[in-house]
């Protein structure tokens, strides 16, 4: 079976485009990332640029299909170590860094990647639900797992988790050097015909809700293009005072 895939980003109302994407479907093997370069450091559009362009590479010359999440952990320490080390024309390190979310389709098998904060959903037509299959690589998750093991109370926790910017600054992304927290999936994910892969960067998630996302994918017979285009006008239309870089890409099993 095919896959239909499409993809569409928007600068929204930055001054400034860092998000990059990609993605390629062909006999039967589909491939999608999404980067959010960060607007923080120096060069966000620059880090974004470069995880795409050398994980659109890599993928062109997979010949072993049989260990794709060793590919994609391999791919995300090989990123992280490229973009830690970039320089300017005076030799002088470039601090910069994104986060990235891959997927890769091989057949009916599906796997996917994250480092960061963007995210993969995963839209399963049978039962009509859609499942954010990532986690953010953020402050609040570091504050999670402290009182999992007790570090901090629960008091402290709250009001450690109480500034959302603090919260959301993230502890892990492409260009931190010695990447640490990396999430791959461990095994395949078997699509059947309808279901829905998306990948999509903060500007996207922050703006639209779940139950939007979900009422835009049950329009089954519409092309994976109008989809995206309409998601992408629906975030536009909300006219949102901040609105951030927005990058999208939705792959389609079995079209």
């Amino acid at each position: 079976m095919g896959i239909d895939i499409y993809g569409k980003t928007i600068q929204g109302k930055r001054s400034k485009q860092e998000d990059d994407l990609y993605y390629q479907a062909k006999d039967g093997n589909g491939l999608a990332v999404v980067c959010d370069g960060m607007g923080g450091l120096d060069e966000g559009d620059w880090a974004s640029y470069i995880a795409v362009k050398l994980l659109k590479k890599h993928f062109n010359r997979i010949e072993d299909w049989d260990d794709i999440p060793k590919f994609l952990d391999d791919e995300m320490h090989h990123l992280d170590d490229v973009i830690c080390k970039l320089v300017d024309d005076k030799n002088e390190q470039i601090v910069c860094g994104t986060t990235i979310v891959s997927a890769i389709v091989h057949q009916n098998k599906f796997y996917w990647s994250s480092v960061g904060d963007s995210r993969v959903y995963l839209y399963t037509n049978k039962n009509r639900k859609l499942t954010c299959l990532t986690r953010a690589h953020n402050y609040y998750l570091q504050l999670e797992e402290e009182l999992k093991k007790n570090r901090i109370t629960k008091e402290e926790f709250a009001e450690l988790t109480a500034s959302k910017t603090q919260s959301d600054s993230l502890i892990s992304f492409l260009g931190i050097g010695n990447l640490e927290l990396c999430d791959v999936s461990k095994s395949a994910y078997e699509l059947l015909p309808g279901d829905v892969v998306i990948l999509c960067s903060d500007g996207v998630f922050q703006t639209l809700s779940d139950d939007e996302i979900v009422a835009m994918l049950s329009q089954v017979n519409m092309p994976v293009r109008n989809i995206v285009n309409s998601m992408i006008e629906k975030i536009q239309l909300k006219d949102k005072k901040k609105q951030d870089n927005a990058s999208l890409i939705m792959m389609r099993y079995g079209e």
